[in-house]
């Protein structure tokens, strides 16, 4: 397959090794409108560089285009893309409304070509291996789920985020940096939560986000047998991405930053005995995962955490063997709903009561 790749920004830099790394690729080709940023990572992963979108899409004719562009351009670039025939993985948030989003879902069962979401962190090997635990009933049925999401704006990563003019769109997003990294936690707790849900959201200003954008949100989310807590946040330190799964059998936690994943099950012995076994099984774990880690990055095959690779894999499969992508533009809509929706419930200061919303995401 050709593929092309719009925007040259910072999540390029994850795409395209994992694009060059698969079997069924047989031309790379980038574009953005700061041409000499194209050209510069074209000389750097040895590819094609193109002027503009235009003569990419006639000159390559791609069978597949990655939108990493800002979230204002995911909508008309991925159609524009749909409409040339090109199947289309586009960067979360997958657009800034629910309008923009049924126009791209329409545009791919128009065109006949498959669009696919990158809500990488759902694919992400951690996140795998706890959906699968909960897949085989070993959580038991699944009472809880609560997601943490935090950056460290003093922080050289995400520090530049704000300072940097090349990620000034960040302000131009509605609620800004919040409403970009909402989507990695949302389409978690979707994945989870299929019954018709309710939304209770609070946002906070600290004064971290330039123009009186919010930095602090808490979202409940919660179905008839199900609930879920998001909490993003620009002010809690250090850096973190947990996720912790409570079933009737099983607890699981999933570190991002540790690359670790422990358990904690149901034991039927006293208290004082139950908690020293607790201690010791949890640092068995700990133990084990860091051994594992350090072993995988030793002998060079430690991978990124994200799950970018996985999504980008499923979905040149689906293209080939004519099935699903892992992430369909439903999955993106209700995900992209649920984020708009928290974020009204952020502009109007309160909260003064739960609003129903109808989840679409698949089992």
């Amino acid at each position: 397959m050709r593929i092309g790749v719009v925007g040259c920004g910072f999540v390029a830099r994850y795409h395209i090794p994992y694009i060059l790394r698969q079997k069924n690729v047989d031309r790379v080709s980038v574009t953005d409108i700061n041409v000499q940023k194209a050209e510069a990572i074209a000389r750097r992963y040895g590819i094609d560089a193109y002027p503009n979108f235009e003569t990419l899409l006639k000159s390559q004719c791609p069978d597949v285009v990655h939108i990493l562009t800002p979230p204002r351009t995911h909508a008309e670039l991925s159609i524009r893309a749909m409409e040339a025939g090109c199947h289309v993985l586009v960067e979360k948030p997958m657009a800034l409304t629910v309008e923009e989003a049924d126009a791209m879902i329409a545009a791919a069962r128009r065109s006949g070509v498959k669009l696919c979401i990158d809500h990488s962190r759902l694919w992400a090997p951690l996140v795998m291996k706890a959906r699968q635990l909960v897949e085989e009933g070993k959580i038991g049925r699944v009472l809880h789920i609560d997601i943490n999401y935090s950056f460290d704006m003093d922080s050289t990563y995400t520090g530049e985020m704000l300072n940097n003019d090349k990620m000034a769109w960040l302000q131009r997003v509605p609620g800004g940096l919040l409403f970009d990294m909402m989507p990695h936690a949302v389409s978690i707790l979707l994945h989870f939560l299929k019954e018709p849900l309710t939304i209770s959201a609070k946002g906070m200003r600290n004064g971290i986000m330039p123009g009186g954008l919010p930095d602090e949100l808490r979202a409940l989310l919660s179905t008839t047998s199900v609930t879920g807590c998001l909490s993003v946040s620009l002010g809690i330190k250090p850096d973190a991405m947990t996720i912790r799964i409570y079933g009737t059998k099983m607890s699981v936690h999933v570190n991002f930053p540790n690359v670790t994943m422990t358990t904690q099950k149901q034991r039927h012995v006293p208290r004082k005995i139950r908690r020293a076994l607790e201690n010791v099984e949890q640092a068995i774990q700990l133990l084990s995962c860091t051994f594992v880690n350090g072993f995988k990055l030793a002998v060079g095959t430690m991978h990124p955490p994200d799950g970018i690779a996985s999504v980008i894999e499923k979905f040149y499969e689906s293209i080939e063997t004519n099935l699903e992508p892992p992430i369909t533009g439903e999955d993106g809509r209700a995900v992209v709903k649920v984020c708009t929706e928290i974020l009204e419930q952020i502009r109007n200061g309160n909260v003064a009561s739960d609003v129903p919303y109808h989840n679409h995401m698949r089992p």
